[in-house]
């Protein structure tokens, strides 16, 4: 029987605390709840993902947020986000221990997996939802690669595949969104993920391991269409007294860099521990948003993302690719800001920067959307500093962004 999909769309998580500031209201007023989709093998999927906790939910696409409504987990998008179709797909309960797998889907593209580890091995064969040819990227030089076509890369892998499912062809080893495609070499994913996840399965305490994938603008695509990610990040975590607890080491690599040259003798994983780690404090972790929330605490919660920031900046926190994380970490301040619009701006100079010109884009626009709405409830209270006014012109004129740069303008004019 072909699986559950509902539509998963909570308002709750709009509703304004009664005590809450005007600033507050209009942050609330400025962002719609989202539909997400929610596909399952049973109802009782979706009861477990309710209760995971949130610094394991995917990570979300710029100007979205994750609120808690209800003792649910929902999707809220501030307006002038980009439109974006989401959609989780959940695996299990698992039969004998009632954990779950899942991955998470932007536009068709998968972007993040969770799974939990299993010491048993899959009975069913081993089969791909793809052959060989459907992974060649055409125009991709495979001269000097130990395989023709990109890796078929599980996100959960094989061996950790829930079978409740009454049909074997529901099953997460069997769906094609469950696969990336992976550089055409081994040490990545025959090597690298591969051993780490075998690490973890040998591990006495319930073990789990999440990958982020990224995606460039213009990825490139395999002949079946499937985007091939451009950086990937792998979590590891321990569950323990009823809680999931991450590792520190991260494995975290750009899938156009030469991951070879590996000294002989030295085991894969180590290796891998010297090059190729991120530091947790570094990496994207979910913070939702719920409507009971204080001021103090939302305001909080952007501000410690803007020192997160600031942390990577100067190299306290380190991190492989820091302008990544950056603008991350300043997405991630600009998207819960509610009492001014400067860090929206800054994000968007930033991302300018590291050459996302779309976002930069969108968040220009969102900041001065925004900003004029906060203008209208304390004309004397800036929603931008002189300094975040001054680079935003700047930002404007290399854009060539007239309209935008005028309506920035208007703010350095007195009330």
């Amino acid at each position: 029987m072909p699986r559950t999909i509902i539509e998963h769309n909570y308002s709750d998580a709009l509703d304004v605390h009664e005590k809450t500031s005007a600033a507050r209201e209009t942050f609330s007023d400025h962002h719609a709840s989202v539909t997400l989709f929610v596909e399952m093998d049973k109802a009782e999927g979706w009861t477990a993902f309710n209760k995971l906790p949130e610094h394991i939910l995917p990570p979300l696409p710029p100007g979205y947020l994750w609120a808690r409504a209800n003792k649910k987990h929902c999707i809220i998008k501030e307006l002038g986000a980009d439109d974006k179709s989401l959609r989780l797909v959940i695996y299990g309960p698992d039969r004998v221990t009632g954990h779950i797998n899942f991955i998470f889907c932007v536009d068709k593209c998968t972007t993040y997996s969770f799974a939990h580890t299993q010491k048993a091995a899959v009975a069913e064969q081993r089969k791909y939802p793809m052959n060989d040819g459907d992974y060649i990227v055409p125009g991709f030089c495979y001269r000097g690669h130990a395989f023709k076509s990109h890796v078929k890369g599980h996100l959960i892998d094989h061996q950790d595949t829930v079978t409740n499912a009454t049909d074997s062809d529901l099953w997460s080893t069997y769906d094609s969104r469950n696969y990336v495609p992976e550089p055409p070499d081994r040490e990545w994913g025959l090597n690298v993920r591969r051993l780490k996840v075998a690490e973890l399965r040998k591990e006495k305490d319930v073990t789990a391991y999440a990958q982020h994938s990224m995606y460039s603008r213009r990825p490139d695509m395999t002949a079946n269409q499937v985007a091939v990610p451009e950086y990937v990040t792998l979590y590891a975590y321990h569950f323990a007294n009823g809680d999931y607890q991450a590792m520190d080491i991260v494995l975290d690599v750009d899938f156009e860099e030469d991951l070879s040259g590996r000294p002989r003798g030295v085991r894969v994983l180590d290796h891998a521990a010297e090059n190729f780690v991120t530091d947790l404090a570094a990496c994207p972790v979910v913070a939702a948003y719920s409507p009971d929330q204080s001021d103090r605490a939302l305001r909080l919660q952007s501000r410690n993302s803007a020192k997160k920031s600031q942390s990577i900046d100067t190299g306290k926190t380190y991190s492989r690719f820091p302008c990544r994380d950056i603008l991350t970490a300043q997405v991630d301040a600009a998207d819960c800001e509610f009492e001014t619009a400067g860090r929206r701006l800054t994000t968007s100079v930033s991302a300018f920067d590291y050459g996302k010109s779309d976002v930069s884009l969108q968040y220009v626009k969102r900041s001065l959307f925004f900003g004029e709405k906060l203008n209208k409830l304390d004309a004397k209270q800036k929603p931008f500093t002189e300094d975040e006014i001054r680079d935003g012109i700047e930002l404007c004129k290399e854009g060539e962004w007239d309209d935008l740069e005028d309506r920035i303008k208007q703010f350095s004019m007195g009330p």
